[in-house]
């Protein structure tokens, strides 16, 4: 994300999903980091390297990690059915929510916790119908409709 005399911030760094609009919050948050870093690199010898860039890199990748789990996750069929029940488990919903919103720089134990039990109800839910042992997510049974 950034080398000798240069910094990536926001979707020119990375880029995961036009639909959850993620680009401005970690072209903000991310900006943020970047000009603190920079600003500590020129205070301290007058110039930006790779290396006064460690820090910086380091939470951004973080912060995309987060959101990343959640873009990927929302597109497979076994969270999306999960997450569009018409009445979705209360700690799931406020998971996701409160993610997408962007509140993923200091979230609560209990919503880190949750967020990994959901998503690895999630996988383990994928793996059981992946090997037949589950039923298939809604939209892979419905019947195709006569034209």
């Amino acid at each position: 994300m950034g080398g000798d005399g240069w910094v990536l911030a926001g979707d020119a760094a990375t880029f995961l999903d036009p639909v959850f609009s993620t680009g401005v919050f970690l072209a903000l948050a991310m900006g943020i980091r970047a000009a603190a870093a920079v600003d500590r690199a020129l205070a301290r010898h007058g110039r930006v390297d790779a290396r006064d860039l460690a820090r910086y890199e380091k939470e951004s990748r973080k912060l995309v990690q987060r959101f990343r789990r959640f873009v990927y996750n929302f597109y497979d069929p076994v969270f999306f059915e999960a997450f569009c029940t018409p009445d979705p488990p209360t700690p799931m919903r406020r998971a996701v929510t409160t993610v997408l919103a962007g509140g993923v720089e200091s979230p609560p134990l209990s919503l880190r916790i949750w967020t990994r039990l959901m998503l690895w109800g999630v996988g383990f839910d994928r793996f059981r119908r992946r090997i037949g042992l589950g039923p298939k997510p809604e939209a892979a049974r419905r019947e195709p409709t006569a034209a």
